[in-house]
């Protein structure tokens, strides 16, 4: 039973919420009979207050916890929502209700079995929102299953879309062709985002090819972007040819920087091989930027070589002055021969600045030489 406060009133309702508030103030002490004599008062001479619908909900919930039977529970929530089908406590009290069937039809009571099913097979959203919300009510074996059924059943994407997060919450390895098939097949967008999220939290190594496919489909790019998310987030290394392959995508955008990261974060060496070839061969400025920040950031291999190399062919200057500023930011001394090529070469002041401050960055006795040479050539 949730339990809710009162908040702020009109001046003519302040006996209501004073009484109200007396109510939760023994409800939270666990004094039923006066929590129950203060809800009783709202609900019979206060009716228009904002807090009866509370108090009528919080009746019910008084029954359930003093032990009245099952079905004089479920009776109190459905006479509720017959009256306020639509009010504030509606979603509250639905939720209740059917916690009270299910705690009926898991004692045995074949009714309550019954009305269960009728729920998940019909066409009532708020309702089958509620069959999700009371989770706890379904044994760990069935979860996966019942959520499956949920979704099969719904034609509304908001409870498709718990549907499939409940599938990803189970952790369980037979949602994965289920999620699989929703990902590709769900009419609604968002829906097909939620399972490609979940396939990437749950599904290890196995749904690599899926996930593929999905990011080279015709589908919105918020789906494929959200499969691109979740093959980085596997840190697969069979996903690494297909990165590559997606770094060299003219029609990529920026999601090419994106394959980028997600090779970056492997940290293997078959990963740092690629990252190499990308900052080799790409012909995109962006590719090549980002791979320079994921060899900042990586911490063994140093990649002063291949920027040294780099910057002997480089025309694109803010590419220049990327690579000059790692070499500052990796703090290593290897890096000050190619700064001092940067100083005394043909290099705008753009470039030539940063090569200063990389100097001062990595902040040596060999660095402090060549930054005091140069400020005195200058």
């Amino acid at each position: 039973m949730t339990v809710l406060a009162a908040g702020s009133c009109h001046a003519e309702d302040t006996l209501a919420v004073s009484i109200y508030k007396l109510g939760m103030d023994a409800l939270l002490k666990e004094r039923w009979s006066e929590a129950r004599e203060a809800f009783a008062d709202v609900v019979r001479n206060h009716p228009k207050s904002p807090w009866a619908g509370a108090a009528e909900v919080y009746l019910c919930g008084i029954k359930e916890r003093t032990g009245a039977p099952g079905d004089e529970v479920f009776d109190c929530y459905q006479a509720f929502l017959k009256a306020h089908p639509d009010g504030t406590w509606a979603d509250m009290a639905r939720s209740s209700m059917i916690g009270a069937a299910r705690r009926l039809a898991s004692a045995g009571n074949t009714k309550y079995r019954s009305y269960l099913k009728r729920i998940e097979q019909s066409g009532d959203e708020k309702m089958q929102f509620a069959l999700l919300e009371d989770w706890p009510g379904v044994t760990s074996d069935s979860m996966w299953t019942y959520a499956e059924r949920i979704y099969d059943r719904s034609p509304y994407p908001m409870v498709r879309m718990i549907a499939t997060y409940r599938l990803e919450m189970q952790k369980d390895v037979r949602a994965i062709p289920k999620l699989t098939r929703i990902a590709r097949r769900d009419p609604d967008a968002h829906v097909r985002t939620m399972a490609v999220s979940s396939l990437g939290r749950i599904g290890g190594e196995k749904v690599v090819p899926v996930l593929v496919a999905i990011v080279r489909s015709d589908d919105v790019p918020e789906v494929r972007k959200a499969a691109l998310g979740s093959l980085a987030r596997l840190h697969a290394e069979q996903a690494i040819p297909f990165y590559l392959e997606w770094a060299a995508n003219p029609d990529a955008g920026a999601s090419r920087k994106e394959a980028v990261s997600a090779i970056g974060v492997m940290k293997s060496e078959e990963a740092g091989k690629a990252l190499r070839q990308l900052l080799r061969e790409s012909p995109y400025p962006d590719v090549r930027r980002a791979v320079l920040l994921q060899y900042v950031g990586r911490q063994s291999g140093s990649p002063v070589g291949l920027i040294g190399d780099l910057l002997k062919t480089e025309k694109d200057m803010d590419m220049r002055v990327t690579a000059v500023a790692a070499l500052g930011i990796r703090g290593n001394d290897a890096g000050v021969p190619v700064l001092l090529d940067v100083l005394n070469g043909k290099d705008p002041e753009k470039v030539k600045s940063t090569a200063r401050l990389a100097l001062s960055q990595i902040g040596t006795a060999k660095a402090k030489k060549v930054l005091d040479e140069a400020g005195k050539e200058k």
